[in-house]
């Protein structure tokens, strides 16, 4: 039985170890005090000593220097060496001039005679004083070498005084007049500056040490030097300062005595503390002993007290709490594992360390068909086969033993044979030392996956009305394809199919016929392209088939692709016959990466059907340079509207009948520096795939605005239409913009119409077209371009607040044949019946014009009048221009 008290040596294990850290510690911070303070007293007490001598030093040597100029001066003055020379009244005059330059007791001037006798003295000192000054060994030996001197003196009182000696040269002399000694007095000198009078001080002119620097004393000391100068001479200066230690001493003494008091006080404290944290945490491992006691005991405890702050022992007192909830979960969960193991639906299969099976529920029994008895002792390796064979299991073996787990797929072997696909989990079981006890195995029946699987890949991989493979497979394989040709020199064909009429097959049969035409199509390329192709429906009506050819056989090919079709196709609407253009392009002759090749038979099936519908067309040199057109002004044409490069040309609109100017209408051109003139056809369709056509009709909208004012002035009742496309509407970009326009000028937008193609109006929703209605409510008026080429039913072009339809170009340029003249006159009397007024666009001949005269149709625009012109050429002439109206035609283009 455990005792329920901690042992006192435990106590003093804690405590005594912490008082020596601690004691250490005051220790160390008690010494760091002590240096602390004696380098705080010597640094006190140097700074003071050097601020003195600095100080002193200073003073001295400018006194020294003033002084010097002020002897140099009375030397050189003709008073002084004129009255030398004069035998009588000289006091009357020098003694004045003397007294002037003294300074009380700090600076006095004598005068001496060329053998050095006193000339002058101050009033102020007694002869005895002056004989003195002339007698000293400097100021005689300065005289009778006939020089400048100085030196240092003391007085009888011991009082200290620095000599300065000046000869006085008279300028008609080569000897010397006489001599000038300043005296400068020390005492008053320190006196002024108020220097400490425990300070010792020390003075020295060059060699000459008036008094001996004591050494070997409890002495501060500090000494500087300097140079005075004096006329031709250099005096250095020599000062030094010395303090006692003793009230130094007597101070750092008494700090270290209170550092050391402090210290065996802390110390104490210290101490104190030590033991009665000790006896603190003693008690709470006391008390953690009572309670370890009753779980040995085997009472059940819900969590152990643990109100201490939070330290180690609250931390093993959460351990052990941690411990009891991890005991209690550890049995519910082997509850709840049995529970698991027994209705799980998966497959559980346990083994032992020989790979032999122990267990297995009953969901891994139903699965197999198997009894435990049977699988009991048996391999768990001969219950399932992989197509890896020996390679999966030595991944296995190797996962197990690098991680402890392994996951992947097998196929389990049932009972009667029958093979079940599954998906297994095994993971390692190891016991508290890390040996190995077995493994434990999950099996997932996942058959009905798998067969969802096999669906979703033929539908991922299939086109779902075809069977063919579907694009995104299609350029899979391809791109196989051409790495492989690439790497044999292979040559291969790109075949770009699409099908003629196929939206009409569908408007007139219905869809389910253009089904059974796409199904048809799919079935006859099938089995009649060259063997080993590769064959795709691309999207509704197209397809993309990849052949190889020889070095020889491109005619070959052409003649089988032209065999293809026509197909006649048994629908329920009866049978139909099939049609397609197609464009081809090669590999690797026309390019080699797989996005190009397309584009390349595109253009050539484009090309192709831009000639004649149902005929074959090869990529070649001229497409490619058209290809190359058409990228390059796909590059700059988001430049050319950030620059304005657009300009504006305006065809004019007659009245057939007097020839009178009625309108005109707006058309984009476009210069390129590199590619010359670029036209609308070219340009605007790429416009509109960049979604850039926004921009260029709003650009072309602002310039006819600007441009509008000029021509009516000039045309009066004119009117100016531009076009626009459906884009326009979509963002109510050219609604605003022609709003913000008219806030300030309501007149701005009169005569302004805007012109939609016939199809154009036919694809316009709703939407677009309350702003069409809200922008002919601000004076725009509407006119339906190319009219009679679209597909609008008469009900929605009701609902149009339409001014004006033009007939379309291709019906004017047949007029002379019956058919197109029925149509426009149709398109004529269509308009007189629905108060729109009408014009005839593509006018080149007065035949035309007459014709068009007999119908009833008023207006019309055309080369036969005039050409599409910039503003300048039409309103820049001094005349207005004359415009045709019976056989002065202008023909030229």
């Amino acid at each position: 039985m455990l005792q329920s008290t901690t042992p006192s040596r435990f106590r003093d294990r804690i405590s005594g170890p912490l008082i020596k850290i601690l004691r250490l510690y005051v220790a160390l911070f008690t010494s760091l005090v002590m240096g602390l303070t004696l380098l705080a007293a010597y640094l006190y007490q140097t700074s003071q000593l050097e601020y003195v001598r600095e100080k002193v030093l200073m003073r001295l040597v400018a006194e020294i220097t003033n002084q010097s100029g002020e002897l140099n001066a009375l030397a050189t003055s003709p008073l002084l060496w004129t009255g030398l020379t004069d035998s009588q009244g000289r006091e009357v005059y020098l003694a004045p001039l003397l007294e002037r330059f003294n300074r009380g007791a700090l600076r006095q001037f004598y005068v001496l005679d060329y053998r050095g006798r006193i000339f002058i003295a101050p009033e102020s000192r007694s002869a005895a004083v002056a004989t003195a000054i002339a007698t000293d060994p400097v100021v005689a030996t300065a005289v009778l070498e006939s020089r400048d001197g100085y030196g240092l003196r003391a007085t009888a009182k011991g009082e200290l005084q620095v000599m300065l000696i000046q000869r006085i040269q008279n300028p008609n002399a080569e000897s010397a007049s006489g001599f000038i000694v300043g005296v400068i007095d020390l005492p008053t000198l320190l006196g002024g500056l108020g220097v400490d009078s425990e300070a010792q001080i020390s003075f020295a002119l060059g060699d000459q040490l008036l008094m001996p620097v004591p050494e070997g004393r409890w002495m501060f000391a500090s000494e500087g030097r300097a140079v005075a100068a004096t006329g031709d001479l250099e005096v250095p200066v020599r000062v030094h300062v010395e303090r006692s230690m003793v009230a130094s001493a007597v101070f750092t003494i008494g700090g270290l005595l209170v550092a050391l008091l402090l210290g065996a006080w802390m110390i104490q404290r210290v101490k104190s503390w030590a033991q009665r944290f000790a006896m603190a945490t003693t008690q709470r491992l006391d008390r953690l002993l009572l309670e370890c006691q009753k779980i040995l005991a085997g009472e059940r405890l819900q969590a152990l007290a643990n109100s201490g702050p939070k330290d180690e022992l609250s931390q093993v007192t959460e351990a052990l709490n941690a411990m009891l909830v991890q005991q209690r979960k550890f049995t519910d969960d082997l509850r709840a594992t049995s529970l698991v193991f027994s209705t799980a639906a998966e497959g559980i299969l346990i083994t032992d360390p020989e790979g032999r099976v122990v267990r297995a529920n009953d969901a891994l029994l139903s699965m197999t068909g198997y009894t435990l008895e049977a699988l009991v002792g048996q391999r768990a390796g001969t219950l399932y086969r992989s197509d890896q064979g020996e390679q999966l299991r030595r991944a296995m073996s190797l996962a197990l033993q690098e991680k402890g787990r392994w996951s992947g797929e097998a196929t389990f072997i049932h009972r009667d044979k029958r093979l079940i696909p599954s998906h297994m989990a095994v993971s390692r079981i190891l016991d508290d030392e890390g040996e190995v006890r077995g493994n434990v195995t999950v099996i997932t029946d996942i058959s009905r996956l798998k067969k969802i699987e096999h669906q979703l890949r033929d539908l991922a991989n299939q086109d779902a009305l075809t069977g063919l493979p579907n694009f995104r497979y299609m350029t899979e394989q391809v791109q196989h394809r051409l790495v492989q040709a690439q790497a044999e020199s292979k040559r291969l064909a790109i075949v770009f199919l699409d099908l003629d009429n196929f939206k009409q097959v569908n408007d007139e049969h219905g869809h389910d016929a253009g089904d059974t035409v796409v199904k048809a199509l799919a079935s006859h390329l099938s089995g009649h392209l060259p063997p080993g192709h590769l064959l795709c429906r691309r999207s509704g009506d197209e397809f993309i088939a990849v052949v190889e050819r020889t070095a020889s056989d491109d005619n070959e090919l052409g003649r089988q692709l032209h065999r293809l079709l026509p197909l006649e196709v048994q629908t329920e609407a009866g049978p139909l016959t099939v049609t397609a253009t197609i464009g081809v392009s090669r590999f690797p002759e026309d390019a080699t990466d797989w996005h190009e090749l397309q584009i390349c038979a595109d253009v050539a099936m484009n090309e192709a059907k831009h000639e004649k519908r149902g005929t074959l067309g090869w990529y070649g040199a001229a497409i490619g340079r058209r290809l190359q057109r058409r990228r390059q002004i796909h590059s700059r044409l988001r430049e050319a509207l950030r620059t304005e490069a657009f300009e504006v040309h305006y065809q004019p609109e007659l009245n057939l009948r007097d020839g009178r100017v009625v309108g005109f209408e707006a058309l984009a051109r476009w210069h390129d520096p590199e590619l010359g003139d670029i036209s609308p056809a070219e340009f605007v369709p790429l416009a509109e795939e960049a979604r850039v056509i926004e921009a260029l009709t709003l650009c072309i909208a602002d310039k006819v605005l600007r441009d509008k004012p000029l021509l009516q002035a000039r045309f009066p009742g004119a009117v100016i239409a531009f076009n626009a496309s459906p884009q326009v509407f979509r963002r109510s970009r050219l609604l605003e913009f022609l709003s913000e326009r008219s806030v300030h000028d309501d007149s701005v937008l009169e005569g302004l119409e805007i012109e939609l193609t016939e199809s154009e109006v036919s694809r316009i929703d709703p939407s677009l077209q309350l702003q069409v209605q809200a922008l002919v409510g601000m004076g725009v008026r509407l006119v339906i371009d190319d009219f009679g080429t679209g597909y609008s039913s008469l009900s929605r072009l009701t609902h149009f607040p339409i001014s004006r339809i033009k007939i379309d170009r291709s019906f004017v340029r047949g007029l002379e044949r019956p058919r197109e003249e029925r149509i426009a006159r149709l398109i004529v009397d269509l308009a007189k019946v629905m108060g729109f007024e009408i014009t005839a666009e593509g006018v080149e001949t007065p035949e035309q014009r007459d014709r068009l005269l007999a119908m009833g149709c008023s207006r019309g625009q055309g080369w036969l009048f005039a050409r599409a012109m910039p503003v300048s050429e039409l309103v820049g002439q001094e005349q207005p221009i004359q415009f045709p109206t019976s056989t002065d035609l202008i023909t030229t283009p």
